[in-house]
C-alpha cells in the first residue's frame, strides 16, 4: 500500500494541540511526549504509520507482514509510480484487486 501526501493530514477538533504521542526511552523517568502538531512537523510519515499501526490487530502479522507493506511518503513524489501504473492496467489487477462491483460496472460500459 502506498500513501502519499502524509504531510497534508487533517485533525478534527482540538486534537492537533491536545493529542500526545508518548514513548519511553528505557531509562528511569524517560517518558517522552510530543503534541500532534509537533510530530506532524518533524515526521508526518511516522505520524501516519503510528495511526495505521494502532488500527491493526495486535499479533505477529502486524510487524512482519502488514506494516512492512505500508509505504508512506510526505509529498507526492514516490519511487513506486511505474509499478502502480503497470499493475493498474493488467488483467491480473482487474481480477484480483478491483472490487467486484467495479468490474461488473466496467463490463457494462459500451
Amino acid at each position: 500500500v502506498v500513501v502519499v501526501n502524509a504531510s497534508k493530514v487533517k485533525f478534527t477538533g482540538r486534537k492537533m494541540r491536545e493529542k500526545l504521542y508518548r514513548w519511553h526511552t528505557g531509562y528511569p523517568g524517560g517518558l517522552k511526549s510530543r503534541a500532534a502538531w509537533e510530530q506532524l512537523q518533524r515526521n508526518p510519515s511516522k505520524l501516519f504509520r503510528d495511526a495505521v499501526n494502532g488500527m491493526l490487530p495486535k499479533n505477529a502479522l502486524r510487524k512482519t507482514a502488514w506494516m512492512k507493506k505500508l509505504r508512506v511518503y510526505s509529498g507526492e513524489e514516490h519511487p513506486h509510480e511505474e509499478a502502480l501504473q503497470a499493475c493498474e492496467g493488467s488483467e491480473q489487477y482487474k481480477e484480483h484487486c478491483a472490487p467486484e462491483s467495479k468490474r461488473l460496472y466496467a463490463d457494462k460500459q459500451p
